[in-house]
C-alpha cells in the first residue's frame, strides 16, 4: 500500500500525460497475469515513443471495438500526441 500512496502523491503534481500513465500502471497491478501481458504491449511502445512504436500502437488501436487492449492502445496514442 505504501507504494500506491507514494505514487498517488507524485501523480497529483504531474501533468495529465503522467497521471494517465500512473493510473494505468496501478490498474495493471490489479489485473490478472494473462491481462497484464497484453497491457504491457501498449506500455512499452508508449515509453519508446518512436515512429515504429507509434505504428505498433496504431495497429493495436484498430483491434476489436471495446476490447481492453484496443482502448489501452488508443489511450497511449492520445497521450503521445
Amino acid at each position: 500500500m505504501r507504494g500506491a500512496a507514494s505514487v498517488g502523491v507524485w501523480a497529483a503534481d504531474a501533468g495529465p500525460h503522467r497521471r494517465g500513465a500512473v493510473a494505468g500502471r496501478l490498474a495493471r497491478r490489479q489485473a490478472p497475469r494473462h491481462r497484464r501481458r497484453g497491457l504491457r504491449a501498449t506500455e512499452v511502445p508508449e515509453r519508446l515513443d518512436t515512429d515504429e512504436a507509434r505504428e505498433a500502437l496504431r495497429i493495436l488501436a484498430k483491434g476489436e471495438e471495446g476490447a481492453r487492449l484496443t482502448r489501452e492502445a488508443e489511450g497511449a496514442l492520445g497521450r503521445l500526441k
